[in-house]
């Protein structure tokens, strides 16, 4: 008896202040050593390169501009980015500061999952199983928590900045699980206050979670998941039992009307596909194949597979192209399958392979977005561990020797996932050996060989004279010669080129122009040519301007030009080329390609001022004012609306 006691006193305080302590200590023991690490990727576009961070803010207005920066979306995701101007306003743009946050609010997330999953197995639809196998709720959630916080797939949603709108979005949608459980488990026991958390966890906290990143929108369709496979539409009285199918189908409802209303069109508009090197149909192949991977990557850490950069995937081309499209697209109907079957009953199996899949509805299915990013399991993650639960239920119950190998099993899985967590973190944790390990794993990654030299070439200082400027430029051209490049490693050639008196090097502009002549116009080709026209209009590039001229001209002829692309040409055929003509019509195709863009109206207006239609530039102030409903851009149309009186004042006669 007193072994037994003491036995509960020590799960009792590991389950309480000791166990949250446990999540915080594993996450910081994980995670630590890759804070040291550079900004990357997505983060320029977002915080580094964003010229909202390159001032100081300045009021309420100026922080309202940096709080809609974000490139990332139309929404601008304004809550995460609130997060980043206050790292900004608190420590400059160091990016330690910036991936600590990220990792405390990870420990966090963990600490919300603890409490999620504790009222789940808690409440009296699973506690009867749960105690049939001698667990207690407290532990199991608190071992489960551990788990999923030091999966090594979760790095790359740490060490990227940026992900921090994933992670914070999910903080909404934990909170909202948690919500939702404790309400159903006080509408089944008759309880006041059920509805009022059913619609709290429903409505509210996945709006809010949308102001982060939009997969917040998500936590419905998670709790219908609950309610099929936990729940099942249960209440103590018939009120509830019927106000639940209705509240879950006027939400799907309106969940169709906006994909019909905003997504759909877009998604069955071939131009919006020229950015991508797939179509519709080859990126829902692929998807079929990648889920499968993704699944391998949670459970089994392949840090000979798993990267930042997936560029060199193969995509699928059909149904047997490669052949293991079909294979993944019969085992996903199989698991379709298993989960209707499943659907009769409570079952834990069936919430988790639910929760994985619905984690995957926006990034997996039709919208236009890169193939593969790890990130994208963050809470993916959760269904997949809580698959295995059963399984783990039923060793426990079968006697003292299942139960020693489901330990041993639980530290085999937790010490080789913090293994592979440090491994990884150890790689992030400086830019150069970062850059190494990916070019390293991916020799095939036209991204990762790319990112190698731009590393190299920023160590070099830029000086030909460096000894590690030839590995840069080397780099470069092997990126260059890749299969499924783009041009980012001719652009840096050029840039490099130039900035050693050779702007004008024959061989590298006529490997330009048969790049831009044979490739998709993709969305990294875009940024390189508008990266030699800024390069070149802010003197720090000497191109000649025919030769600049030309890539532009084979650019714009594409089907379907980027609208930035247009603005770039246009400003340069205004700045350079002194032909207004040119520059109004490509500021016109700007505007013709995206009119609801108020960018597109605000460059237009600039160039009516300057070709003194002053009216008509007015209008165009007008218009994009109107568009801006937010007020995301108002420096640049009080900018707008100054040089227009600026203008009208210069035509007035003097007194």
């Amino acid at each position: 008896m007193r072994i037994e006691g003491t036995r509960s006193a020590i799960a009792a305080f590991a389950s309480g202040p000791v166990g949250a302590w446990l999540v915080f200590a594993f996450g910081l023991l994980a995670f630590w050593p890759g804070l040291q690490g550079d900004f990357v990727f997505d983060d320029y576009p977002n915080i580094a390169a964003n010229t909202a961070f390159s001032r100081p803010v300045q009021g309420l207005s100026g922080l309202w501009e940096v709080i809609l920066s974000s490139p990332a979306s139309s929404v601008g995701r304004p809550l995460a980015v609130l997060t980043f101007a206050a790292n900004f306003m608190a420590t400059g743009l160091d990016p330690f500061w910036f991936k600590l946050t990220n990792l405390l609010l990870h420990v966090f997330n963990g600490l919300l999952l603890w409490c999620f999953v504790y009222r789940l197995f808690s409440t009296p639809c699973l506690a009867p199983c749960i105690a049939q196998a001698n667990v207690d709720p407290r532990r199991a959630s608190l071992w489960f928590a551990l788990c999923w916080g030091v999966l090594a797939i979760h790095v790359s949603a740490l060490y990227l900045v940026v992900q921090r709108m994933e992670l914070l979005a999910h903080s909404f949608v934990l909170l909202a699980l948690i919500c939702y459980v404790e309400g159903r488990r006080r509408m089944i026991a008759g309880e006041r206050g059920g509805g009022m958390r059913v619609a709290l966890a429903l409505l509210v906290l996945p709006l809010l979670g949308v102001l982060a990143k939009e997969s917040a929108a998500l936590a419905p369709a998670f709790a219908f998941a609950l309610e099929v496979y936990v729940f099942r539409f249960a209440a103590a009285d018939a009120r509830g039992r019927r106000a639940l199918p209705f509240a879950f189908a006027l939400l799907f409802a309106m969940a169709l009307a906006l994909f019909v209303r905003w997504i759909l069109p877009s998604v069955l508009d071939p131009a919006s596909w020229l950015g991508r090197n797939f179509d519709l149909g080859e990126r829902l192949w692929s998807e079929m194949r990648i889920l499968w991977l993704y699944l391998r990557w949670i459970l089994a850490p392949d840090l000979t597979a798993m990267s930042l950069y997936h560029d060199s995937f193969v995509v699928s081309r059909g149904w047997l192209e490669p052949v293991s499209t079909l294979i993944s697209a019969l085992a996903w109907l199989a698991v379709l399958g298993v989960l209707a079957w499943l659907a009769r009953r409570r079952s834990l199996l069936g919430l988790g392979i639910a929760f994985y899949c619905i984690a995957h509805l926006l990034t997996a299915t039709v919208i236009q977005l890169e193939l593969i990013f790890e990130h994208r399991n963050y809470t993916a993650s959760i269904g997949a561990l809580m698959a295995l639960v059963p399984l783990w239920l039923r060793l426990r119950h079968s006697g003292a020797r299942p139960r020693a190998l489901v330990a041993v099993l639980l530290g085999v899985f937790l010490s080789t996932q913090l293994a592979s967590t440090a491994a990884r973190a150890l790689e992030w944790s400086d830019p150069l050996r970062h850059a190494q390990a990916e070019a390293a794993r991916n020799p095939t990654s036209p991204r990762a060989v790319y990112e190698l030299g731009r590393v190299e070439y920023l160590i070099s200082g830029r000086d030909p004279a460096h000894p590690v400027y030839a590995l840069a430029v080397a780099n470069f051209h092997r990126a260059a010669a890749l299969e499924g490049t783009s041009a980012l490693p001719l652009q840096a050639l050029l840039m490099a080129s130039s900035r050693a008196g050779k702007g004008d090097d024959q061989e590298l502009w006529e490997a330009l122009y048969a790049h831009l002549r044979t490739k998709r116009l993709d969305v990294q080709t875009t940024t390189a040519l508008l990266a030699l026209v800024t390069c070149a209009g802010n003197g720090e590039c000497s191109f000649p301007l025919q030769k600049l001229v030309g890539a532009l001209i084979i650019g714009v002829n594409h089907d379907y030009p980027p609208p930035d692309l247009l603005i770039a040409y246009g400003t340069l055929a205004l700045t350079h080329m002194n032909d207004r003509t040119l520059a109004g019509e490509l500021f016109r195709a700007a505007v013709d390609a995206e009119p609801r863009n108020p960018l597109r109206w605000h460059s237009y207006g600039q160039y009516l001022a300057i070709d003194g239609r002053l009216d008509e530039a007015e209008q165009a102030a007008r218009q994009m004012e109107q568009l801006d409903r937010w007020h995301r851009y108002r420096s640049r149309s009080d900018a707008l609306r100054a040089m227009i009186e600026q203008l009208r004042a210069q035509r007035r006669p003097s007194p």
